[in-house]
C-alpha cells in the first residue's frame, strides 16, 4: 500500500483526461501520474475547497464528452477517489499561513500540501519559481513536481 500524499493541481487533472500538457503538446504524463497514484494506493490530498473544485472539474469533465479518444477516464477515476475515504488524507488541524505574495487562487492549494505534508504537483512554473522566491519550499519543505517527474515517485513507493 502506497505511503505518499499527492496533492494535484486542477489543470492536472485536465491534462490528464485530454492527453496534452500546457502547451498543447501531446503528453499523458498527467494520466499516467494519476493512474500510478490510484494503483499504488497512495492517497490524494483534499479539503473541503479542493473537494469542490474537484467536482466542478468531474461535472465540466463529463460535460466535454468525449471529444476524441479520452487519455484518461479521469471523471471515472475522480468519482471513485470522491467516494472512498481511504484514498484521500485530509489534514485534522490547518496551521499554515502563507505571504500574502501567493496568489489568491494558489494560496488554499498550497497550504493544504504543506499541512498535508504532501507532494504538490502542477505544471504552473511561474507560481513553483515563486513559492521557491518567498522562500516558502526550504521553510515549510514543500516538494513541488511536475507531473512527468511525480511518476516516478508515484510509481517507486
Amino acid at each position: 500500500m502506497g505511503s505518499l500524499r499527492f496533492l494535484v493541481d486542477e489543470n492536472v487533472l485536465y491534462q490528464a483526461h485530454d492527453g496534452l500538457n500546457e502547451k498543447g503538446q501531446e503528453d499523458y504524463s498527467a494520466g499516467n501520474l494519476i493512474l500510478a497514484i490510484v494503483r499504488k494506493c497512495h492517497k490524494f490530498a483534499l479539503d473541503e475547497e479542493l473537494r469542490m473544485r474537484y467536482r466542478a472539474i468531474l461535472k465540466a469533465l463529463e460535460s466535454k464528452g468525449r471529444q476524441g479518444q479520452l487519455a484518461v477516464n479521469v471523471s471515472k477515476i475522480l468519482s471513485q477517489v470522491l467516494m472512498k475515504p481511504e484514498k484521500i488524507f485530509e489534514p485534522t488541524s490547518r496551521s499554515v499561513k502563507l505571504p500574502k505574495e501567493v496568489p489568491d487562487d494558489d494560496r488554499p492549494l498550497v497550504e493544504l500540501a504543506i499541512d498535508s505534508k504532501a507532494l504538490f504537483v502542477t505544471t504552473d512554473g511561474r507560481l513553483a519559481v515563486r513559492l521557491g522566491e518567498l522562500s516558502v519550499l526550504t521553510k515549510h519543505g514543500l516538494e513541488v513536481l511536475r507531473p512527468e517527474d511525480a511518476i516516478e515517485r508515484a510509481s517507486g513507493d
